[in-house]
């Protein structure tokens, strides 16, 4: 074995490898997030309702198909108190509601099933709330907006995207490396066979992803055509026949006809790639929607270009003379360049619009799988370097390096659509951030430190939150000089709201705890404002007074912001036992 046959070799063996982790990645990816996931609800989630609500409103992510959605209150036995097939409702956006009849005093959880209208996922998922009583969470919930699950992504549906993906680059490149690299190449670089094969590879893609989306979302077969399953099957694979049609006059016309039909093949499948960004993650997000169609379809037809025209280009190396091939390979680089910026350049805007933050990109699914989509990227252009600075200037010569780092990057990009499949299958970070809700801020306790006039006490006061209402009181007493902790015959602490002369003084005595601290539970500090401690230290003589000064920290409040193309940003702020009140600025 020569040494450019063992690097070729090498070349390719890692290829192989690259493509099998980045498929056995995403088979045992864990289960994908939704894609029309809830963001909030009337009655929100964990709130306590003095009597039943009449109605049930849930507000998702995505707009769901109210014809393939659920929802369904039970009751704790389990059983279906109201639900069925909702209704759409038209404010807030992307709304679901049923009607609700008496519900009598208890615990109720709201199951949910949606269909995204956009791109056909399946989301379910629970909250709970209470009539009377404090509900009991919904399982693993969150307290934020319950739980949402999917799914994971099944093998039909990432193997129906990568044959989608596979056949729409090969009839890409295919056509343009006939049309603008090699236009009087005769006979024309691939056979009817490879052409009416990589259509088929492209039919049975948009078929596949339509039955994947079906199962999932149990739909009957017959009333595929009526959903907005069928809608999305019909905007794919209407330019899906006319890009066929086109392969047909490919396949019999010759000279201006056969290139005129080239033309209308790109045409065809550049709007079949339209139709699948129009029905993805590009279209879900209100506002500026064109631009991230038109970024996502750039994205997508520059990476077509740059990986079908190199399959295609290496399916006619081998029947080019030396000065042609040299020609054509200088014309494939500099297009390739071309691509690969453009690739990047929208990658960068896609990942950023839908990621969102390093949390999203690190901890999320679909963040980690983007990292795998961009080191693969990587690898593919560093290949494509090799090909530029070693393979072009020897291409007159022998195509022997071209051809071999060829097949390499093929071997990588199989992974990278592989990785692009699961993408597709996979709510963005920033959706998925959205759907649990802004965090909220993690009050810490409140700390003061205080000793006596004398200076002879020393104390140190801990508040638990810190917040107006019930609070935990821990009090650690030392003497000012030595450190050591004082035994008090009783530990007695007294608040006084000056602000508020109509309410009346408290007080709260201390129990000493195993480790010496002296500790109470109370709701003395009843008022945000700012309070007048004091803490009295009784040991016979030697008792002491010592003030402290606190203000109660406002405890935190949830606040859903909702962004609708044309209308106000409404803010909904989640208040307690249930209420919430909408705000919004009227233009």
């Amino acid at each position: 074995m020569n040494r450019r046959t063992g690097f070729g070799r090498l070349l390719l063996a890692c290829a192989i490898v690259v493509t099998a982790v980045t498929a056995s990645v995403a088979v045992g990816a864990g289960r994908a997030e939704a894609h029309a996931l809830l963001t909030s609800s009337t009655p929100s989630d964990g709130s306590t309702l003095k009597q039943s609500p009449t109605e049930i409103i849930a507000t998702f992510t995505e707009r769901p198909d109210p014809n393939l959605s659920s929802i369904k209150v039970l009751d704790t036995a389990g059983q279906t108190r109201a639900g069925g097939k909702p209704k759409a409702v038209a404010f807030p956006p992307n709304s679901l509601r049923i009607s609700v009849g008496p519900l009598p005093n208890g615990s109720y959880t709201v199951t949910w099933r949606t269909v995204s209208k956009i791109d056909g996922h399946v989301a379910a998922g629970a909250f709970s709330f209470g009539v009377g009583v404090a509900p009991a969470r919904a399982a693993g919930g969150s307290g934020t907006v319950g739980t949402s699950r999917t799914p994971r992504p099944s093998g039909l549906a990432l193997a129906a995207r990568w044959l989608f993906f596979a056949g729409v680059l090969g009839l890409v490149g295919m056509a343009f490396v006939e049309l603008v690299l090699l236009p009087h190449l005769r006979p024309p670089p691939g056979g009817v066979a490879l052409w009416l094969a990589l259509w088929i590879v492209t039919a049975l893609g948009v078929l596949g992803v339509t039955e994947a989306q079906r199962r999932a979302a149990d739909v009957p077969l017959g009333d595929v055509l009526s959903s907005s399953l069928g809608h999305s099957l019909i905007e794919r694979g209407v330019p899906t026949l006319f890009a066929g049609a086109a392969v047909g006059a490919v396949a019999v016309l010759h000279g201006r006809g056969r290139r005129i039909a080239l033309a209308a093949l790109l045409a065809g499948v550049g709007l079949v790639m339209l139709a699948d960004v129009a029905t993805g993650h590009a279209a879900a997000t209100a506002g500026w929607e064109w631009f991230r169609i038109a970024t996502q379809w750039v994205h997508f037809a520059a990476a077509a270009l740059w990986i079908g025209g190199l399959g295609a280009l290496l399916v006619a190396l081998r029947r080019l003379d030396p000065e042609l091939r040299h020609r054509a390979v200088h014309r494939f680089s500099t297009a390739a360049g071309i691509a690969l910026m453009a690739v990047a350049t929208t990658g960068v805007l896609r990942a950023y619009d839908e990621v969102g933050s390093w949390h999203g990109l690190f901890r999320t699914g679909f963040g980690q799988t983007v990292i795998v989509k961009v080191g693969l990227l990587a690898v593919l252009a560093g290949l494509g370097a090799v090909n530029r600075y070693r393979s072009l200037p020897a291409a007159a010569r022998t195509t022997s390096w071209l051809r071999r780092v060829g097949r390499a990057e093929l071997g990588v990009a199989a992974a990278v659509l592989i990785a692009a499949a699961l993408l597709q299958n996979l709510a963005p970070a920033r959706s998925a951030a959205a759907a649990s809700g802004p965090a909220l801020p993690v009050l810490k306790p409140l700390v003061l430190d205080g000793h006596d006039f004398g200076t002879t006490t020393k104390v140190r006061l801990t508040i638990t939150p810190g917040t107006a209402g019930p609070n935990q009181f821990s009090l650690a007493v030392t003497d000012y000089d030595t450190g050591k902790p004082v035994t008090a015959d009783a530990i007695t602490l007294r608040f006084a709201l000056p602000a508020r002369p109509d309410v009346g003084e408290s007080t709260l005595a201390f129990n000493r705890a195993a480790d010496g601290s002296y500790q109470n539970r109370g709701g003395n500090l009843s008022i945000v404002g700012t309070w007048t401690l004091t803490v009295i230290v009784q040991r016979g003589i030697d008792s002491v007074e010592i003030p402290l000064q606190v203000t109660t920290a406002l405890p935190p409040q949830r606040v859903d912001v909702l962004h609708s193309r044309g209308l106000p940003d409404i803010f909904t702020v989640h208040l307690q036992q249930g209420r919430t009140v909408q705000i919004y600025l009227d233009p």
